[in-house]
């Protein structure tokens, strides 16, 4: 008998992550506009930079970390903890490629259902073989 399949909802995750974005998205466009009222302007190079310009251009920098939060938050929304790391790796290839808010919307989407399917390793299985490592011995004592 064949497994039946989940039903997919995509609404719920993306709301998600927009209440989670939403603070980036008020606090860079607020540097931006605190930084361009005062006369600054997004910069390139730290040569005579002033205070509104580097507020425009953190405010700017903040701005270019949406495709990563929004893909990393719709991935923590589906796969829950496994799915933050690949969620924001899928935004900064997003970000990367120049796909923008959309591209990672549509990564984040694709981690979150990847992600909880990727084979599991124990943590509790390595702590016995690196606790007994002479490495590991000698560098607990300061001996390095």
């Amino acid at each position: 008998m064949p497994k039946r399949m989940k039903k997919v909802g995509i609404k719920a995750p993306i709301l998600t992550a927009i209440s989670y974005l939403l603070p980036l998205v008020v606090a860079s466009g607020l540097l931006i506009a605190i930084g361009n009222l005062t006369g600054g302007q997004n910069v390139k190079t730290l040569d005579g930079i002033t205070v509104p310009d580097a507020l425009t251009t953190i405010g700017v920098f903040g701005m270019g970390l949406l495709p990563s939060f929004i893909a990393g938050y719709i991935a923590y929304a589906i796969a829950d903890r496994p799915g933050l790391a690949p969620g924001f790796l899928m935004g900064q290839i997003a970000s990367f490629l120049g796909a923008g808010f959309l591209g990672g919307m549509i990564g984040g989407i694709i981690a979150g259902y990847i992600a909880p399917d990727r084979p599991r390793v124990v943590s509790g299985s390595l702590v016995p073989v690196l606790s007994g490592s002479p490495l590991n011995q000698v560098a607990s004592f300061g001996c390095l």
